[in-house]
């Protein structure tokens, strides 16, 4: 389920929508301001249980669009067969209706496939196909998606292999990667500007292809996993 809050009212509980999916997990807003597109991880868990998948045998994720004001749902893709133990789980939207998303490998580590993928309201999930193979070097895991304020531009960070890979969104393509321990926050800036936070209090802001711009460790600071920019 999504439970809907009001935030003009201390956030209080208005309403909830289906999710159509199992273990829903990032939300965005899509362009038109109606739309919503939902991740749905696939895996099931209980209170009663924490943190445990309970589920990784038949588990199944799906990428859903959903009507924000009536519930309905729009459209779903569900993971391409051989696929049925990537979770997905964050999502950015490049602004030409294009919903990218980032996964996470449930399976055996020697058949960790692409983790980054991309799919719209009329076109199913289809996942990158880079000149040299991704998923393994990132560690199954995808931490964070952004993409750049124009769109043109899509970051995914990879915190257990402290990388941050940015592809362009108009083909895929791999055109920069940056290194920093633990790294997992991740949005965009002005232009093709990147923040990115670690677990070890690292704050970067950078470009894809460029050197850093400005980069502070901060003592006692542990970073949490998700970051945004706001104004």
């Amino acid at each position: 389920m999504i439970g809907i809050y009001d935030a003009a009212r201390g956030f209080k509980r208005i309403g909830e929508h289906r999710s159509f999916g199992t273990g829903p997990h990032e939300i965005i807003l899509m362009g038109d301001g109606v739309t919503l597109a939902v991740a749905n991880g696939g895996i099931d868990t209980t209170p009663q249980a924490g943190r445990e998948s309970l589920n990784i045998e038949t588990m199944h994720a799906c990428l859903v669009f959903i009507n924000s004001r009536t519930g309905d749902l729009v459209a779903r893709h569900d993971v391409p067969g051989g696929l049925q133990r990537l979770s997905i789980r964050h999502l950015a939207s490049d602004n030409g209706g294009n919903v990218w998303f980032g996964g996470q490998w449930q399976g055996d580590v020697a058949d960790t496939p692409e983790l980054v993928g991309v799919a719209a309201i009329d076109r199913p999930l289809r996942m990158i196909a880079p000149a040299a193979a991704l998923g393994l070097s990132l560690k199954g895991y995808i931490g964070s998606m952004a993409a750049s304020a124009g769109g043109s531009i899509i970051a995914a960070s990879a915190p257990k292999a402290g990388r941050a890979i940015y592809l362009d969104a108009s083909s895929g393509r791999l055109i920069g990667e940056t290194a920093v321990k633990d790294v997992c926050g991740i949005a965009d800036g002005a232009g093709s500007l990147f923040a990115l936070t670690s677990g070890f209090g690292t704050f970067r802001i950078e470009r894809p292809a460029e050197a850093v711009l400005s980069s502070r460790d901060l003592d006692g600071i542990a970073f949490d996993n998700h970051l945004r920019r706001l104004g």
